[in-house]
């Protein structure tokens, strides 16, 4: 299947940007949509299927209809990183993506 959209909420860490350069090469996933608080600059191959989306992570609910249409998410968050209200929001945890 070569049809996959992945979501990825990442930051400027390690892991999101290793993850995020692994996405980028691979044919399996036609989409990537990476979700943070900020955009983030990057200037690596197949630009072209790349989405940002600037979340609040106090208000997933707001942001519902992003994570639509995904059929993979990882979550690579650093530790300091909004992640209380991740965890307590029942959007997080219960939503399909597809």
């Amino acid at each position: 299947m070569n049809d996959r959209a992945f979501l990825n909420f990442t930051r400027t860490g390690a892991v999101g940007k290793a993850l995020l350069r692994e996405l980028m090469a691979d044919a399996r996933f036609v989409h990537v949509t990476v979700v943070g608080r900020r955009e983030i600059d990057y200037q690596g191959p197949n630009k072209e299927k790349l989405t940002q989306q600037v979340v609040d992570f106090e208000n997933l609910e707001a942001s519902r209809s992003v994570f639509k249409g995904h059929q993979v998410a990882f979550c690579s968050l650093a530790r300091h990183a909004p992640m209380p209200a991740l965890r307590k929001s029942s959007f997080a945890s219960t939503t399909t993506m597809s």
